[in-house]
């Protein structure tokens, strides 16, 4: 029996948040993306995989909307934004 993908949100997709988001990428049997937040609005709308240099499509886009993104079912959010 495969073990259960743990779902990622990911909430900040600066240069931390997309290498993070990049290593999660590297083990697709056990992490899939659930979502993502990010103010910027050149990233709101783009798929994940773009937004963090893959070439890839996940089939989840950025959005800008925190609520809405973190009430989906996740095990996992990766936070990192900065804090000014």
């Amino acid at each position: 029996m495969a073990a259960k993908k743990i779902r990622v949100i990911l909430f900040g997709l600066g240069p931390i948040g997309a290498a993070c988001a990049r290593v999660l990428a590297l083990r697709p049997e056990a992490y899939e993306f659930v979502g993502a937040i990010d103010l910027d609005p050149r990233k709101v709308g783009q798929d994940i995989g773009a937004v963090i240099g893959l070439p890839e499509k996940y089939g989840v886009k950025v959005s800008a909307q925190a609520g809405r993104v973190l009430a989906k079912d996740a095990d996992l959010t990766l936070h990192a934004t900065g804090s000014y």
